[in-house]
């Protein structure tokens, strides 16, 4: 199994097999495996038997992958809401959306998994911000609700230990913290209480959080049920490359035209020998419908949903928002999508690289970015050379995007280096590489592990010998 890093043993340490404890640890420090390597050691003393993760749904995959790249021995299942659910005594991990949690069916996959809560067994809530509307009904079906002063029901309590797990714990406020507390058992005072103790209301009739009370007496509340690790703490030097794939699920007319392609781009490749370049340009319409939209012969861009339908946009907002600290660099390819990035982002004040561009055009959206600018619009092969896109030591970049990938090894390595190099002042560099199927996520991880892509993705396909 994979070797803890410092910050990973300190998390551990920290929670000394408690019961419940919180795990806020920034974006690219290893939360995932700091809880699978807890729970291997608290199963092996005998003291859990089954691990439950509940995240995004754009996670299932990663926490997937985590388990298989880790090495942790480990059989996982995941929970599809369209699939008949058959728990196994031979699965170890069921991880589960939050959207499912909120439905019948999700909640019943836990309880059989678990035994109706017979089996001893570890709980792990991964972007627990997710909790904050305590009346949601994925929140309360999580930690309960409150009936007559006291919080009743929430599957919580059938487990014997609770991690919950987030790089940004507070979005809105300090109350945005009461679930997540509740969560792991270490909240004694209602909402109210808490927000009145700890919540400064202002605007319409004083309802409004607009601050924070008793800092310092909330801050060693939080000490005594959370670890907190940030990256600056943790990763000195040129900082480490930290890889993550998040997962979306391909919806309407876009799951529509993917699947029909897909058929069909399969079928191709089970001929005689293939040409590489051959099926890359034939996947690359499997890559545009992942993205919302397709060039038609004629060159012309035909959008296949409305941008509040993309699911693939939706997700990147979400992890701008919710995850990505300091400034971010989103790498795309066709013209098309760099558009749709500049619609979508204005809130962001978005720079712009782009094929086309005059020297003194670029360097000035170079001093964009190091200045208003949230987010760097980067074409691929426009931003693969020449630039430097670290932020500020006040304002740094540690985050690429990649909306769309490349399929080059040169360019996808060039591109990576654009935010890790010298003068570098974040404390790690993440890529993250948005994935809507699993041919997609095949080529990923042979991006990110530098091998021959079609090679690796399509090991049973031969593929002809370019000419020198």
């Amino acid at each position: 199994m994979t070797t803890l890093a410092p910050v990973q043993l300190e998390a551990i340490a920290q929670a000394n097999g408690r019961r419940g404890y919180a795990y806020y640890m920034e974006m690219g420090l290893g939360k995932s495996l700091t809880v699978l390597t807890e729970f291997k050691a608290l199963r092996m003393s005998g003291v859990v038997e089954r691990l439950v993760v509940i995240c995004p749904n754009s996670f299932k995959g990663g926490w997937a992958s985590e388990i298989l790249k880790h090495r942790t021995g480990l059989s996982a299942m995941v929970f599809e809401s369209g699939k008949k659910f058959e728990p196994s005594k031979n699965i170890d991990v069921l991880i589960i959306n939050y959207e499912a949690v909120r439905t019948a069916k999700g909640i019943e996959a836990i309880l059989k998994f678990i035994d109706w809560g017979q089996r001893p067994c570890y709980l792990a809530i991964d972007e627990s911000i997710k909790l904050k509307n305590r009346n949601s009904k994925q929140t309360q079906s999580i930690i309960g609700k409150v009936y007559k002063g006291e919080m009743r029901g929430g599957i919580v309590r059938l487990f014997s230990f609770v991690r919950v797990l987030s790089g940004k714990p507070i979005t809105q406020g300090p109350h945005d913290l009461w679930p997540q507390i509740v969560a792991i058992g270490e909240m004694s005072m209602s909402f109210f209480g808490f927000q009145r103790q700890y919540c400064r209301l202002g605007g319409w009739m004083d309802k409004q959080v607009i601050g924070v009370l008793n800092e310092k007496d909330l801050q060693e509340k939080i000490t005594r049920v959370a670890f907190q690790a940030k990256k600056r703490d943790w990763l000195k030097g040129l900082p480490p490359k930290l890889y993550s794939t998040r997962r979306y699920e391909l919806t309407g007319a876009i799951a529509r035209h993917y699947d029909e392609m897909e058929e069909d781009f399969l079928t191709y490749l089970k001929g005689e020998v293939v040409s590489v370049q051959i099926a890359l340009s034939k996947y690359e319409k499997l890559a545009q419908i992942q993205c919302g939209f397709i060039i038609k012969e004629n060159r012309e861009v035909e959008w296949l949903v409305e941008p509040k339908h993309n699911s693939r946009l939706l997700l990147l907002n979400e992890i701008l928002e919710e995850e990505v600290s300091g400034k971010a660099v989103i790498v795309y390819r066709h013209k098309a999508i760099g558009q749709l990035l500049l619609a979508a982002l204005p809130h962001l004040h978005p720079a712009w690289i782009r094929g086309g561009m005059t020297t003194q055009q670029i360097d000035g959206e170079k001093e964009h970015f190091r200045g208003e600018a949230r987010v760097m619009l980067l074409q691929a092969d426009a931003g693969k050379y020449g630039h430097t896109l670290v932020g500020t030591p006040e304002d740094p970049c540690g985050t690429m995007l990649f909306f769309e990938n490349t399929y080059s090894l040169d360019t996808r390595s060039q591109i990576e280096d654009r935010i890790h190099r010298m003068g570098t002042v974040a404390e790690s560099c993440l890529y993250v590489d948005l994935s809507g199927s699993d041919i997609d996520e095949r080529i990923t991880r042979a991006l990110q592990r530098k091998q021959n892509m079609f090679e690796a993705v399509f090991p049973e396909v031969q593929f002809q010998k370019e000419a020198a």
